[in-house]
């Protein structure tokens, strides 16, 4: 998973009540290849406890976040290219 702005991970922990630092934790152990029942079962010391379906909800509301600023991103150039951008 490619590193997420600390503004999507405070997104993130707000949609789901958790503290940021539980967001960021969870998404630490996602990114270095950890898998959900993983991270689920051997690792609650640093993520509060989540259980399976709460670190799932966790990396899809980080992949989805990150997908919709790739597509800002794209949109902004586009329009750039094309001089519109003021």
């Amino acid at each position: 998973m490619t590193s997420l702005s600390a503004r999507t991970i405070e997104q993130v922990a707000a949609d789901m009540s958790l503290s940021p630092e539980v967001v960021k934790a969870t998404l630490a152990l996602l990114s270095e290849g950890a898998t959900l029942s993983f991270i689920a079962r051997y690792r609650k010391e640093q993520t509060g406890s989540l259980d399976i379906s709460q670190v799932r909800t966790i990396r899809d509301h980080a992949n989805a976040h990150l997908r919709l600023e790739e597509r800002k991103q794209t949109i902004l150039h586009k329009i750039g290219s094309l001089g519109r951008l003021s």
